[in-house]
């Protein structure tokens, strides 16, 4: 079940009332719980996304953890949530939403990206360093870049400014 972040804090009344979700009898009713943690959309930073994390595992839930991947978000700030999430008691995460971030795989000394976006990929930059794109990656267009190491925080920008990444190593 997708829950609403609310419910992992102290006081469970306002997810409660407002959501008609309660994190209690919830750890008696699913497999999993994925508490919708989406720190842009709640103005919130990393630090917030593992209390969310924490607190859900105090009722007792099997956690996947929903993450903020489309408009908003980047390959920074997703990596940061995912980055402050390690060691948490969860069992895993999961991005939202589908289509709205680009996908990238490190594999040893090739990069391969996937852009299920609206709006081409005009510049990817790792490690701080520019990967040159010979012509935009298109939507829909899956491409594999060599000599793109290092891997490390990797960004993506189309003609509207920055949008989200997700790589994968």
């Amino acid at each position: 079940a997708a829950l609403m972040p609310e419910g992992a804090y102290g006081d469970i009344a306002f997810a409660d009332v407002h959501y008609g979700q309660n994190y209690e009898d919830a750890a008696k009713l699913y497999d999993y719980v994925l508490p919708m943690a989406y720190s842009k959309a709640y103005d919130q930073d990393s630090a917030w996304v593992r209390s969310v994390a924490e607190g859900t595992a105090k009722h007792g839930l099997r956690t996947v953890m929903g993450l903020h991947a489309y408009e908003g978000g980047t390959g920074d700030t997703l990596r940061q949530d995912i980055a402050a999430l390690d060691g948490a008691p969860i069992e895993g995460i999961c991005l939202f939403r589908e289509g709205a971030h680009v996908m990238a795989w490190a594999e040893e000394s090739a990069l391969r990206v996937f852009n299920p976006l609206e709006q081409p990929v005009t510049a990817l930059f790792a490690g701080g360093r520019e990967i040159l794109l010979d012509t935009p990656i298109a939507s829909g267009e899956e491409r594999v870049l060599c000599d793109a190491a290092p891997f490390d925080g990797l960004k993506a920008f189309s003609a509207d400014g920055e949008v989200c990444i997700y790589l994968a190593q």
